[in-house]
């Protein structure tokens, strides 16, 4: 599906938001630089990754997807899944939570 994604990007026009890094070996960076980490994961075993996005400070917002809502609690934004326009005003709420 990555040559459907890039496609995807290309047609909403979004390459200039969207940039393709390649493996990345150390994800702290990522988070603590991210203004929102968005976790749409329809079923997810723990929920690790925005455990750690929100260790590292960063805004999350995940999907309802599995154990998720119950793994951040009240400390994520949790939305319906896998609804895009659910997660894209969660991640207006979580950014703007910021400040």
């Amino acid at each position: 599906m990555y040559q459907q994604s890039l496609r995807l990007i290309a047609d909403l026009g979004l390459e200039r938001y969207v940039h393709e890094v390649g493996f990345v070996r150390e994800l702290v960076p990522w988070y603590s630089n991210a203004d929102v980490f968005v976790y749409a994961s329809v079923f997810d075993g723990f929920g690790l990754p925005p455990l750690e996005a929100m260790a590292c400070g960063a805004p999350t917002v995940v999907s309802n997807g599995g154990s998720l809502p119950e793994v951040v609690g009240s400390a994520a934004v949790v939305v319906a899944e896998p609804d895009p326009e659910d997660l894209a005003m969660g991640s207006r709420r979580s950014w703007g939570a910021r400040g």
